[in-house]
């Protein structure tokens, strides 16, 4: 049976392939947005799904609301840009270091999307992989790991005859105020310059009556 966690995980990621993560979240303020409590779903009408949003944005499971299974994300503000972080919940240990090596990724690293709300709409993006790949600063390291199907570490010569490189996930590491500085730089970059066909789009319910 798969997770609440992998579940919801899934949904957020949905029609992506890796992902970015960020070593903390960069901002000093961090909360739960109120616009994004409710109940929202997705518009395929063959794989709909539905997420609950509550006021404190801890995710449970509906069928079962004591488990203390629950996804935990939080919602800030950079320059007027919306963006969720979901914490990855489990350390990560790296196969082959394509651009630098950090031993395993701590479990309270975040993944980051990008959101914008338009009435009953909401549309949001994961961060690029090879937009993170191209980033160029001498305050953030770029990390990254190449797997086989298989969970194996692929060898060096094999990654380089990839072009692009194929890169499964990125892990960017620096202060605060250096990831801050990445999105206020790349932001557009990073999240697919906003490209409607490339967001997930969900849509609110309005006939559920939440607390």
């Amino acid at each position: 049976m798969i997770s609440l966690r992998a579940k919801v995980v899934l949904l957020v990621s949905l029609m992506t392939s890796g992902c970015v993560w960020f070593q903390t979240i960069p901002a000093e303020s961090v909360g739960c947005d109120p616009d994004l409590v409710g109940l929202w779903e997705t518009t395929e009408d063959n794989e709909r799904e539905r997420i609950d949003i509550p006021s404190d944005c801890v995710i449970r499971d509906p069928k079962d609301p004591d488990s203390s299974e629950t996804l935990k994300f939080r919602t800030f503000e950079l320059d007027g840009v919306r963006y969720a972080a979901i914490e990855a919940g489990g350390p990560r240990k790296p196969g082959m270091q394509n651009r630098d090596s950090v031993g395993d990724w701590p479990q309270d690293r975040v993944m980051l999307f990008r959101y914008r709300i338009d009435g009953t709409r909401l549309s949001y993006w994961s961060a690029d992989i090879n937009a993170a790949l191209k980033i160029d600063r001498d305050d953030i390291v770029v990390h990254t790991t190449v797997e086989d199907l298989d969970g194996n570490p692929v060898s060096a010569d094999v990654v380089r005859k990839l072009e692009p490189p194929y890169v499964d996930d990125v892990y960017l590491t620096g202060s605060r105020q250096a990831l801050a500085a990445v999105l206020r730089e790349h932001s557009n970059a990073l999240f697919s310059e906003l490209d409607p066909k490339k967001a997930t789009v969900l849509f609110r319910v309005e006939t559920e009556a939440h607390p």
